[in-house]
């Protein structure tokens, strides 16, 4: 458990880090101006810019199983067995 607690720790803190340099960047970048979503800040004829939406688009929609198969899993043990027409309907 100890070992666990440390990995999770240093993979949080590795996503803070990264994450905190993309957001110093993107200041660094556009200033006090860039949108929320940094890519708004780029022109749409910028092709790189195009594909890394197209590619945050397409992990949006590909992680959503992902959240909703934890939903299910999550709500099923909270309320306990459930009828078999139920879990289906879920």
């Amino acid at each position: 458990m100890k070992r666990f607690k440390l990995l999770s720790g240093m993979g949080f803190l590795g996503t803070a880090l990264v994450s905190i340099a993309v957001m110093c960047f993107g200041f660094a970048t556009f200033g006090a101006n860039s949108s929320g979503v940094i890519l708004n800040n780029y022109a749409s004829s910028d092709l790189f810019a195009c594909f890394c939406r197209v590619l945050m688009g397409v992990s949006i929609i590909g992680s959503y199983p992902f959240v909703f198969s934890g939903m299910k899993n999550g709500f099923l043990q909270l309320y306990g067995k459930v009828s078999e027409r139920s879990e289906r309907a879920l």
